[in-house]
């Protein structure tokens, strides 16, 4: 049986017209469901690999699509309020006058500015034309919070939940999805919004610029959202909106630095400074490290200092579990990979990267991971420490963009 391209709008509901048209996916010289050309050739029958994840492709494949049609069900307005600051207003605002003529906008907003929020009056307009919306995010992490902020405002309002290990399946007008789940639609969202734009495996990833384009509707239209742009995305000169300030206007915490000997961590020696900050500690803590061979080592070492943690990866079993225990404040000291970079807020905590030297780490990822910090209006004396073996320039250019939006 042939394989179904953009298979959530093939099944037969009563606002999809039962209208099959088959597409040969390699044809032209390229995949049509990725936009790769370069193909692999095995025994005379090309493939491609780029986007296997979704199911092998070959020039015998075809797939059948089918576009949306208008939802049948009126929209019903959330009877929630929306408290949205001035500045976020006018962020919203600006999507809404880019959705009239049919343009697309990037909105560069700081960590905790409330991004997600930004978007619902634009998502408004598209649910009362009873047309589709899609809110594609690079990380699975992040995908579950937006998720959940969607259904609170719009509880009347069917949405389906996609990625690789999970799928709610339903009819539905808003689609919450990973970016490769793009992969899998075809003229279907008249309101793409794509968080975190800047995040992988989205940056740089050819093949999701090119689902972006062909998942959205010949007149729809596409959000960027980043509190980090990149240079290719800057590049772009979309129509922007710059939002400097959090929604409580309080100002981003400006890392300080500190040197960390990690002879002595090997050793499993806390520094002085290190063991006076810990016993000291008056809100929680997340421990960030690049890789998960170090997060297992500063684990043992607090754990043989008596110190309780947890250590969170994207590898770990339970980790959402063990992310909702301290959000619920039942675990003080968290330990994690740059899972817990983006899209999570805590309410009361101070961050340290233990190894903020590590070429692992982009000016994007240090200006995310301090921007976890003082998200909470009721609690602005967290502290953000970037630990050192040398100052590089991805440590100075990051405090850099921090001070600079701080000034704006």
């Amino acid at each position: 049986m042939e394989n179904i391209y953009n298979q959530l709008t093939l099944r037969k509901h009563n606002y999809i017209e039962a209208k099959f048209t088959p597409i040969k996916m390699i044809n032209f010289g390229k995949c049509l469901r990725c936009g790769n050309r370069d193909l692999t050739i095995n025994n005379g029958v090309k493939s491609c690999l780029n986007c296997q994840e979704l199911g092998l492709i070959d020039q015998f494949t075809y797939f059948y699509t089918l576009p949306f049609q208008n939802y049948p069900k009126d929209y019903q307005k959330s009877d929630n309020n929306l408290l949205l600051t001035k500045m976020q207003i006018k962020a919203s605002s600006f999507i809404v006058n880019q959705l009239k003529t049919n343009k697309n906008c990037l909105i560069w907003a700081v960590c905790g500015a409330g991004k997600t929020e930004i978007t619902f009056q634009a998502i408004e307009c598209i649910l009362q034309k009873k047309l589709f919306i899609g809110f594609a995010i690079p990380r699975i992490d992040v995908l579950y919070d937006v998720y959940d902020r969607l259904k609170q405002y719009f509880k009347l309002v069917e949405i389906s939940l996609l990625h690789g290990q999970k799928k709610i399946n339903k009819n539905a007008q808003i689609y919450v999805l990973t970016t490769n789940q793009l992969l899998n639609f075809k003229d279907a969202f008249d309101l793409l919004i794509i968080d975190e734009v800047d995040a992988f495996p989205y940056e740089y990833n050819q093949k999701f610029e090119y689902a972006t384009k062909t998942s959205t509707r010949k007149n729809g239209s596409i959000v960027y959202l980043t509190s980090t742009p990149s240079k290719v995305m800057l590049e772009k000169q979309l129509p922007t909106f710059v939002i400097s300030k959090r929604w409580h206007n309080y100002l981003l915490p400006v890392p300080k630095l500190e040197f960390l000997n990690y002879k002595l961590l090997k050793n499993y020696i806390l520094s002085p400074y290190i063991l006076y900050l810990l016993l000291k500690l008056d809100k929680q803590l997340i421990i960030f490290i690049s890789n998960i061979s170090l997060g297992y080592q500063i684990s043992k070492v607090l754990n043989f200092y008596n110190f309780k943690n947890t250590f969170v990866h994207s590898k770990a079993k339970h980790k959402r579990k063990y992310i909702n225990a301290f959000k619920d404040q039942k675990i003080n000291i968290l330990i994690s990979t740059t899972i817990l970079e983006r899209g999570v807020t805590f309410k009361n905590i101070d961050v340290w990267i233990l190894d903020s030297s590590s070429s692992l780490y982009n000016i994007a990822s240090l200006v995310q991971i301090a921007g976890r910090v003082n998200r909470n209006i009721n609690f602005q004396n967290g502290q953000v420490i970037f630990f050192y073996t040398t100052i590089n320039k991805t440590i100075t250019e990051a405090i850099k963009q921090i001070k600079y939006l701080n000034n704006l």
